[in-house]
């Protein structure tokens, strides 16, 4: 069964970017970084990107006042509950 999930397209970056800084603080090896990009490589094949349009940003720009997001984390999730149509649930938000 193929999973979908939507995604903005920062979200690999910011996959990469927290591998690499495992990599640097010594909690993850050389080789753990291969398998975690090549299993990233595999899901990307899978996903439905949402790509950064107007109504992402609008979304994307009420989060942080909101829900007190960082600015990167905004857009995923704003892409998120465009691709699903729906508002966020305030227990789900507690989780970020």
């Amino acid at each position: 069964m193929s999973r979908v999930a939507s995604r903005a397209a920062v979200v690999p970056v910011e996959a990469r970017r927290a591998f690499s800084r495992l990599v640097r603080s010594g909690k993850m090896t050389a080789s753990g970084l291969k398998q975690a990009v090549a299993r990233l490589e595999m899901h990307k094949a899978s996903w439905v990107e949402v790509l950064l349009s107007d109504r992402v940003r609008e979304i994307a720009e009420t989060l942080p006042e909101q829900y007190g997001l960082k600015t990167l984390d905004s857009f995923p999730l704003a892409a998120a509950l465009l691709w699903c149509k729906e508002p966020p649930a305030r227990a789900a938000l507690r989780l970020l």
